[in-house]
């Protein structure tokens, strides 16, 4: 997914024109903007939740960079109203979120477990871990009692 902004600064709310997939959307933001502001347009026009995406802008060099904050949406700002163009640029994109069998996603994970729950993930495991050994296995021998017969 790629959405861009296309920032055009005045004494005025801002206009920005943003690009996604083949639509194009037109809408106006105060000048002095702030992150939340953006992310929560974004929500709004494309349909996306509010922590499922990551912004970056497009600086000075030539180079994209990570969006979090009102002071990184602040510098792309100024840097915009510097430019000859004066044109703010954002990509979007979808944030990667890794999510096991069991439904436990990649946050869940970086979490120490209880032990309890430690248990419970082992024996799972071990239990998924049998179930393959034994099917794999039953499945090597017949290829074998084939090859040899």
């Amino acid at each position: 997914m790629f959405l861009i902004f296309s920032f055009v600064p005045n004494e005025h709310p801002s206009r920005i024109k943003a690009v996604y997939k083949d639509d194009t959307m037109r809408f106006r933001l105060p000048l002095d903007f702030r992150f939340v502001k953006l992310k929560e347009e974004i929500v709004e026009r494309v349909k996306l939740e509010l922590d499922s995406f990551d912004i970056k802008g497009l600086d000075d060099d030539h180079e994209w960079v990570c969006i979090t904050c009102d002071e990184d949406v602040q510098e792309f700002v100024d840097i915009s109203l510097q430019s000859e163009d004066n044109i703010l640029r954002f990509s979007i994109t979808d944030r990667f979120i890794f999510q096991t069998f069991d439904g436990t996603n990649e946050d869940q994970l970086r979490k120490k477990p209880s032990k309890r729950n430690a248990e419970k993930i082992e024996s799972s495991l071990i239990s998924s871990y049998d179930d393959l050994k034994q099917h794999f296995g039953k499945k090597l021998n017949d290829v074998a009692a084939n090859l040899g017969g």
